[in-house]
């Protein structure tokens, strides 16, 4: 795939020459989690895809050889799960809002917030 990278520390997103697409990469393997940095990371990529014109799909994969072993349980506390959650709707609102047409690539295993993003797509591929 030949075009610009942008890394967002645990997101790594892809935009293909023409920008029409937007490969976006769970980069935090083996397990993928889906942690506050990520979910933040995700979000603004998201908010971005609503304000880039030329856009037409994003394709979500997870880098190495799972999708997400789902939400962070140490996020799960008392002390961080309304933030956690908050910031976890959050990225889903920042998805649907953008209108872009969403295709999630699963291998491997795909567990519970990570199985709620692959499910969010409009498509699932696996």
């Amino acid at each position: 795939m030949s075009g610009r990278v942008t890394d967002r520390g645990t997101v790594r997103r892809e935009t293909l020459e023409d920008g029409s697409v937007w490969r976006v990469v769970l980069s935090a393997p083996k397990a993928n989690i889906l942690d506050e940095e990520m979910i933040l990371a995700l979000t603004d990529v998201f908010q971005e895809a609503g304000r880039t014109a030329d856009l037409k799909a994003i394709v979500i994969e997870g880098e190495g050889a799972h999708f997400s072993f789902g939400a962070s349980v140490e996020e799960h506390l008392p002390a961080t799960v309304g933030r956690m959650l908050s910031h976890f709707h959050g990225m889903f609102r920042a998805l649907f809002d953008c209108q872009i047409f969403c295709v999630a690539a699963v291998r491997g295993q795909c567990l519970g917030g990570g199985l709620e993003l692959a499910s969010f797509c409009h498509r699932v591929v696996a």
